[in-house]
């Protein structure tokens, strides 16, 4: 793996608002662009079009944690860092590891990811959450705050250009 990668939260003021949806709508397009996508993690919530929208996209098996009594599916760090893909799509950002994985929150797996693998993460389900993400993440909030302003604003560039061209084309279809 070389340099450093990138990632790209997405936020949602409400559970079910489709932030999900559109992490694995962008993984198909990155996909269809050329590029090598895997799911790290996903968590459809029993949404059936969730489920149908990650149809296609390879799925980096789960691994299985014993906790207690328990046995939990969760997010298998090493083998995605074995597969080494450029792109990994990762739901449940403020999730909490079970006792034993290697790192106790899930915004630290991904945090391992990045030296190489470029990560679109599911952000938590709160603005609140995600302050409390950025304190612990990283030293300087503000400047966890300027990168994610930086995606959003490049997001709505080509959003806005996207739009742009599709008014061209139709008037010039017209």
């Amino acid at each position: 793996m070389s340099g450093r990668g990138r990632h790209r939260v997405l936020l949602g003021m409400a559970p079910g608002v489709g932030k999900t949806f559109r992490m694995l709508q962008e993984g198909h397009a990155e996909v269809a662009a050329g590029r090598d996508v895997v799911i790290g993690y996903l968590e459809p919530h029993d949404r059936p079009e969730t489920s149908a929208q990650a149809e296609g996209l390879e799925m980096v098996p789960r691994r299985i944690v014993e906790y207690g009594s328990t046995s939990l599916p969760d997010m298998d760090l090493e083998a995605i860092l074995r597969r080494r893909p450029e792109l990994a799509l990762v739901d449940e950002l403020a999730h909490t590891n079970a006792e034993g994985m290697e790192h106790a929150k899930r915004y630290m797996d991904v945090e391992e990811l990045l030296p190489g693998v470029r990560v679109s993460v599911l952000g938590p389900p709160t603005l609140e959450d995600c302050a409390d993400i950025a304190r612990q993440t990283h030293s300087n909030p503000e400047e966890f705050w300027k990168l994610q302003q930086q995606a959003f604003a490049a997001a709505e560039g080509r959003a806005a250009a996207s739009a742009a061209a599709r008014s061209s084309a139709i008037r010039v279809a017209s």
